[in-house]
């Protein structure tokens, strides 16, 4: 999943949003350099990732995607289920999108001395394009797609893999609202077995 739902699944605590988006730039073991709250962040994207890489139903969606897409499949989904996320928002989450948005921008730029400097430009992206409220946009999200698969020299078939999702959304739309719940009480049951 992409950061909307990564940063949804930490419930808002402050430490488990930082370490949600620490997870993208923290590789390898961690090593008690982080504070135990920023490790199980870090820990929980990490799980939250290995659960969708290994559901059965993300390995389906994947098989979907032919040939030189199918290394594309799982960046395509997680944002698509972002996308999804948006259009149900209101299932999962009491408060509005936008409410729920500008308290986490407002922790990330509490914390921005947390995030290495190449993460801090994606941050300042993602809070000045109001990325996470614009996820329901499926404009935004090719165009966030074309530029990644341009950035990893796979423009076409990035462009592919994003065009045959948005032409199955029914079938990714299904398969994320049988998920989506699943992989929200997987992450509470891990915070909540931390004794956080």
């Amino acid at each position: 999943m992409n950061h909307l739902a990564h940063f949804h699944l930490t419930g808002g605590s402050e430490p488990l949003v930082v370490g949600a988006l620490l997870g993208d730039c923290i590789k390898g073991p961690l090593d008690g350099r982080l504070s135990q709250p920023l490790e199980l962040g870090v820990r929980l994207h990490r799980r939250v990732d290995a659960f969708m890489d290994g559901h059965p139903l993300l390995r389906q969606l994947r098989s979907l995607f032919p040939g030189r897409e199918r290394r594309l499949a799982g960046i395509v989904l997680d944002m698509y289920f972002d996308h999804l996320l948006v259009r149900h928002w209101r299932r999962f989450h009491e408060r509005e999108l936008a409410h729920f948005s500008s308290s986490i921008y407002a922790i990330l730029r509490r914390n921005l001395a947390q995030f290495p400097a190449s993460a801090t430009h994606q941050l300042g992206r993602m809070i000045e394009h109001d990325l996470l409220n614009r996820y329901g946009d499926s404009s935004l999200i090719d165009g966030v797609l074309e530029r990644i698969g341009t950035r990893l020299g796979q423009p076409v078939a990035m462009r592919a893999a994003s065009a045959r999702a948005g032409g199955r959304l029914d079938e990714l739309e299904q398969a994320f609202l049988v998920f989506y719940p699943e992989a929200i009480t997987m992450a509470r049951r891990m915070v909540l077995s931390a004794g956080r």
